[in-house]
């Protein structure tokens, strides 16, 4: 049966109410960025499906994962993305 209260909710929030992972290991070559950019501006339904997610543990908002997305999402001009 399926839960009807679903421990995490998609919230979108402005861009600039995020805050980089600082140290984030993570890195992508110029042409996936590229293709990630194009995705997230062609297809925003998808980044739903896939939000960027985030801890507020030290009272701000954190990403987790998602800073590639996050970036891309600033690149192409959105002002608010779907967390969780």
């Amino acid at each position: 049966m399926a839960d009807k209260n679903p421990k995490f909710k998609v919230v979108y929030r402005p861009l600039d109410s995020l805050k980089q992972l600082e140290n984030n290991p993570r890195y992508i070559k110029k042409e996936d960025f590229e293709r990630l950019c194009a995705s997230v501006q062609n297809n925003p339904e998808l980044f739903e499906a896939q939000p960027i997610i985030l801890s507020n543990r030290t009272g701000e908002n954190v990403i987790i994962a998602g800073n590639q997305r996050y970036k891309a999402a600033i690149e192409v001009g959105l002002k608010e993305v779907p967390t969780i």
